[in-house]
């Protein structure tokens, strides 16, 4: 019995010259509902080279800073006239110190991103102020990850790269501290 018998307007797979059905946009498979049809490959998505490399000179930047802060604090904690126990405390503030400026530049990064490259947007509990890039940008960065505060679009991408950014770096901050104290303590003895 041919397709056109059974009154089929559309093909079956079983009936001479019948192809399994296509979805448009993925060219093989079953069909999607719209919503969750991909509208391009990963690879074309509006931003994606945009925020690679975004996140590519934050890191750079990130790390480059952190570097410089924790040589400064290596070079000036031994030449203080401070108890030397005391001299952690100032590699602790200076660590901090860049931990906060590294913060600022994801922030800074995500507002750039936001409003200039216009990839994406913080959503949720925020306030349309300064603030609420640096708070998403603390709570990423410090891989705390609250949940209030989110984005969407390809900022997607940066606030993962900030988060192992920012374990790496607090990781570098707590070796460097152990090495100091290391050091000191034997001083103070």
């Amino acid at each position: 019995m041919s397709c056109s018998a059974l009154g089929r307007s559309r093909p079956k797979a079983g009936c001479s010259g019948a192809e399994p059905p296509r979805d448009a946009d993925q060219g093989l498979g079953p069909r999607l509902p719209s919503r969750l049809r991909p509208t391009k490959p990963w690879s074309r998505q509006v931003g994606f080279f945009e925020i690679v490399v975004l996140s590519l000179v934050l890191v750079v930047l990130a790390v480059l800073l952190h570097y410089e802060v924790l040589r400064a604090a290596s070079g000036l904690t031994p030449s203080l006239v401070i108890p030397p126990r005391s001299r952690i405390l100032v590699v602790i503030f200076a660590a901090f110190l860049g931990h906060m400026m590294q913060i600022c530049l994801y922030a800074g990064g995500f507002w750039f991103a936001e409003h200039i490259l216009h990839l994406g947007s913080l959503t949720g509990a925020v306030e349309g102020n300064p603030l609420d890039y640096f708070y998403f940008s603390a709570a990423t960065f410090t891989t705390l990850g609250i949940g209030d505060v989110v984005v969407v679009g390809s900022l997607r991408l940066l606030a993962g790269t900030e988060s192992l950014n920012g374990l790496v770096l607090i990781t570098w901050s707590a070796s460097f501290t152990y090495l100091s104290m290391e050091q000191f303590w034997k001083d103070h003895r």
